[in-house]
């Protein structure tokens, strides 16, 4: 029986390709509201069979010696919604699910599923030079044009432009920066029909194809595949210019692109080339990004990750299905709503916290007083108020005595007291120092956005008010939680964007790779306590990066800090390191207080 012809525009183009490259459609269906075309497949897969296991993580059978044994007939089941299925025949189980965007999605998926051998392997930095073989800015046609798909990607030259034709430059970033106000005054919403209009259509010869795996990057930071502008499927890119990556064939493609529509680095890193296009091609060698290293590795992170955010989707919809008593069916639906808001507020707080991590040693006791319950509310509360009275203090008073300020000698011998101060003395040191650095004016490279919240001590006197009610008449425990909860976000907020240009890691080593100065070192931020290795390209003096001692440094690489004395790191087992605050000093020298105790 001649199977159903699909009607999504996704399972047309597959069964396309399938029929150009001699391959056949089973047969298809349409239940559940969905389409779904079935293509028997069979693959020699001497690696062995992968297959999700419950947990969403990838398992792999083991190699198969003889090539009989290793020929297989499978099934590979796909919707117009892109869910995608790889089981055995007609009526049999499924070893493998993820989704798919597009044919060139399921062509990188069942080469890996075929040719893999799945193993673990660490993340590498690489720059987008690295992962792409050109950058081009994509030039649609005029509106005459009787072409279907006419060469439209240009090698960007940013000094031609700018010694020939620098009256481009501000439409061009216009559009890239999605500046609305500036389109309008420039009177063209299409841009093919400005070159027209104005006489440029010859600025941009010497063009080239789109391919079907291009990455196409609109000004409003939405993509597209090369593949869906050539099918005409996607008229909404034919009339602006756009960023267009073409990813080296040693790179998954799925990879890449989920990289940079679901993650927030990705999304920095779009709007980095969408404002920087002007220094591009060679500002590619800028932008880094950490990725498994070979492309066995990123093609199963990508179907991992897919099958997380999949699993998460279905969810919300099981949960939509479930049906309410119609009498209280506004309300429910009202309830559940602000239960949901609640849920994704908390989800937000993750999300900022990962992009924007504070070190360890702020960020761990500030997730431990949210996640406090009533018996250990006011106990994490004091813990907290206590880090935000030192830790800025330390911190930038860390950097003046490094740079030979006299103020860092001086403030550091008002700390250095056999009686430690009180969060009171702490609050006033910050208030007399952030005086004393306005008057002065010393050099601070890595702190210099920390000792501006310094200046601004609202919120640690109200913490520090309320501490004192606590404890005297009128003993007010319930006041001081609240007091905690409204000022400490105000100040973790301002925080995160004091260390949202620094690093703080502890140093493992240093190599030289291609010429560039690398550092592997663990980032100590986030609130697990489990620090990850990573890759940093630095220009700072290595003799700063000491292994095993606490290191802050912008994340340009080109200034770094060393902590010597306020803070340091302990080792206390193969996995853990916890880190010592200063206490105060004894005759035998300073004493810590640790954090994790």
């Amino acid at each position: 029986m001649k199977p159903l012809a699909p009607k999504s525009s996704l399972l047309k183009s597959i069964e396309d390709k399938i029929h150009r490259e001699g391959g056949l459609v089973s047969w298809a269906t349409r239940t559940a509201g969905k389409e779904w075309i079935y293509i028997t497949w069979f693959p020699t897969i001497t690696n062995g069979l992968i297959f999700s296991d419950p947990n969403g993580l990838l398992e792999q059978d083991e190699p198969i010696e003889s090539k009989e044994d290793a020929e297989h007939n499978l099934q590979i089941r796909i919707s117009n919604a892109g869910d995608l299925e790889i089981g055995c025949g007609e009526g049999g189980g499924t070893y493998l699910e993820t989704t798919i965007q597009s044919e060139w999605d399921l062509d990188e998926i069942l080469d890996f599923y075929s040719n893999t051998r799945l193993k673990d392997e660490p993340l590498k930095l690489k720059s987008l030079m690295e992962l792409t073989d050109e950058v081009f800015l994509y030039i649609p046609d005029d509106l005459d044009s009787k072409e279907p798909n006419p060469a439209c990607l240009w090698k960007i030259k940013p000094t031609l432009l700018k010694k020939e034709h620098p009256e481009l430059l501000p439409i061009i970033s216009a559009f890239l920066e999605d500046d609305i106000d500036q389109i309008v005054e420039n009177g063209f919403w299409h841009f093919g029909e400005y070159l027209s209009d104005k006489g440029f259509k010859d600025v941009f010869s010497n063009r080239y194809d789109l391919e079907n795996t291009d990455i196409v990057i609109a000004g409003d930071g939405s993509t597209t595949w090369g593949s869906s502008i050539l099918g005409n499927d996607d008229s909404k890119f034919g009339f602006e210019p756009a960023i267009v990556l073409r990813p080296k064939q040693n790179l998954s493609k799925i990879w890449l692109w989920d990289f940079l529509n679901f993650s927030s680095e990705g999304e920095e890193v779009m709007q980095r080339l969408l404002k920087g296009w002007q220094y591009l091609p060679k500002g590619l060698a800028n932008i880094k990004i950490n990725i498994p290293r070979s492309k066995t590795a990123q093609t199963a992170d990508a179907i991992i990750r897919r099958n997380a955010r999949q699993a998460y989707l279905h969810k919300l919809q099981s949960a939509m299905r479930i049906r309410e008593p119609f009498s209280e069916m506004a309300r429910l639906y009202k309830t559940r709503a602000a239960a949901a808001d609640a849920l994704h507020n908390e989800f937000l707080e993750e999300i900022v916290a990962s992009q924007k991590p504070l070190p360890f040693f702020i960020e761990y006791p500030y997730r431990a007083f949210l996640k406090s319950d009533n018996s250990d509310k006011v106990k994490c509360s004091q813990r907290l108020l206590g880090i935000f009275a030192k830790i800025p203090l330390f911190l930038v008073i860390e950097e003046l005595e490094a740079g030979g300020s006299p103020l860092g000698a001086e403030y550091l011998e008002k700390i250095k007291d056999e009686k430690p101060l009180s969060d009171g003395g702490f609050l006033n040191l910050q208030v007399e120092l952030s005086k004393a650095i306005k008057a002065s004016n010393p050099k601070l490279s890595i702190f210099s956005r920390l000792a501006a919240v310094l200046a601004d001590s609202d919120s640690l006197k109200a913490m520090v008010a309320a501490r004192n009610r606590m404890h005297h008449e009128p003993y007010d425990e319930e006041g001081f939680i609240e007091v905690m909860t409204k000022e400490s976000k105000k100040l973790i907020d301002r925080y995160r964007e004091a260390f949202s240009e620094t690093n703080f890691v502890i140093p493992k080593g240093i190599r030289i790779e291609d010429g560039q100065t690398v550092l592997t070192a663990e980032d100590i931020t986030g609130c697990d306590g489990f620090f990850r290795e990573r890759d940093f390209p630095i220009s700072a003096s290595i003799e700063t990066f000491e292994n095993g001692k606490i290191v802050a440094f912008q994340k340009s690489g080109t200034q770094a800090l060393k902590l010597s004395f306020l803070l340091n790191a302990q080792q206390k087992t193969k996995r853990i390191t916890d880190f010592g605050i200063f206490d105060r000093m004894r005759p035998s020298g300073p004493e810590y207080t640790l954090l994790r105790d």
